[in-house]
C-alpha cells in the first residue's frame, strides 16, 4: 500500500518525504510549540509577592539602613508585630552581623513573651562577631532563665571585654549560686585584657547577683 508522497517546503528549498514522516514531523513541531507556550504561560502566571513577603522585605530594608536611627523608632513602635521577621533574620545564615545586633537590641526593648528567641540567643553566644555575642548575652539576661545561665559563664573570659561585661550583667539577672562561684573564680584569675574598670564592672555584677539571691532566699 502506497503511503503517498508530499512536498514540505523549507527555507533551503523543497524536500520530498513520505506522508507518515510529514505527519510525525508536524506533530513534533506542534509538541515543541506547545511546551514553549506552556513555559511562557507559567512564567506569566507566576504569583506576585504576598503582603507578608512585602512586609518582610520592608522591615529588613529598615534593619539594614545606613540611617538606622530614624527607622529604629518605627520598628520599636511595631513591637511584637515584627517578631516574625526578627525570627527570620536570626535564622538566616546569610544575615549580616549589623542586622542581627539591631534585631537583638529591638527585642530587648520589648515586653511580653519572647521565649521563642531564647534558643537563638543561646546559639548566637558563639557568633564570631563580638557585637553579636554581646547583644545575645544582653537579651538572654532579659528573657532567659536560670537554666540558660551556664551558657553565659564561658563568656566571662571572652576575648572581648565588652562581651565579658554584658555577660556579667546578664548573669546578675538570671544566675544562681553556681554562677556566683563562677564569678569568684573569674575574679581570682588574671587575664591579659584585664583593666581596673572591667574588674570593677565584673565585681559589681557579682555583688548584684549575690544580693538578688539573698533577697530571693528571704522570700522563700
Amino acid at each position: 500500500m502506497s503511503m503517498g508522497i508530499d512536498r514540505i517546503h523549507f527555507a533551503g528549498g523543497v524536500r520530498t518525504t513520505s506522508r507518515a514522516a510529514a505527519v510525525s514531523l508536524c506533530a513534533m513541531i506542534l509538541l515543541l510549540a506547545g511546551k514553549s507556550g506552556d513555559a511562557r504561560s507559567q512564567s506569566k502566571q507566576a504569583p506576585p509577592p504576598s503582603a507578608e513577603d512585602k512586609e518582610s522585605i520592608r522591615i529588613r530594608n529598615m534593619l539594614r539602613a545606613a540611617e538606622f536611627r530614624q527607622w529604629s523608632r518605627d520598628l520599636t513602635s511595631m513591637g511584637s508585630a515584627a517578631n516574625g521577621v526578627y525570627l527570620e533574620v536570626l535564622q538566616d545564615p546569610l544575615a549580616g552581623s549589623l542586622e542581627i545586633t539591631r534585631v537583638l537590641s529591638l527585642l530587648g526593648r520589648q515586653k511580653g513573651d519572647r521565649s521563642p528567641f531564647i534558643p537563638l540567643a543561646v546559639r548566637l553566644l558563639q557568633h564570631k562577631e563580638d557585637g553579636v555575642r554581646s547583644g545575645a548575652a544582653s537579651l538572654l539576661g532579659k528573657i532567659g532563665t536560670a537554666d540558660h545561665a551556664p551558657a553565659l559563664v564561658a563568656l566571662l573570659s571572652d576575648e572581648s571585654t565588652t562581651v565579658q561585661s554584658y555577660s556579667a550583667r546578664a548573669l546578675a539577672e538570671i544566675g544562681t549560686s553556681k554562677e556566683l562561684d563562677a564569678f569568684d573564680r573569674r575574679l581570682a584569675t588574671k587575664h591579659s585584657a584585664d583593666y581596673p574598670e572591667l574588674l570593677e564592672d565584673l565585681k559589681q555584677s557579682r555583688d548584684q547577683l549575690q544580693k538578688r539571691l539573698k533577697e530571693a532566699k528571704k522570700k522563700e
